[in-house]
């Protein structure tokens, strides 16, 4: 889904919709967006729900609330 949205957001031909995607990438690169961007890899906000976690932590945490009950046995008995 994310390389269709690549396609569609790059390869325009010339035109008025592709004049509306370069205005917007241009609102973008300016900071102009309040929320939200058509521009998936310009949108801040997306960007901070992405990769604004520790992903080493949610891992860690992950384990001790569920994965050890769940699964934990598995390895101790090597079958991980």
């Amino acid at each position: 889904a994310s390389a269709r949205l690549n396609q569609k957001i790059f390869h325009m031909a010339d035109g008025p919709e592709q004049v509306s995607r370069d205005d917007s990438m241009r609102q973008a690169m300016k900071g102009e967006f309040a929320f939200g961007n058509p521009n998936q890899w310009a949108d801040k906000q997306k960007s901070r729900e992405l990769f604004g976690y520790d992903a080493d932590k949610a891992v860690d945490d992950y384990w001790r609330e569920r994965g050890e009950k769940e699964i934990g046995w598995m390895a101790e008995k090597g079958k991980l």
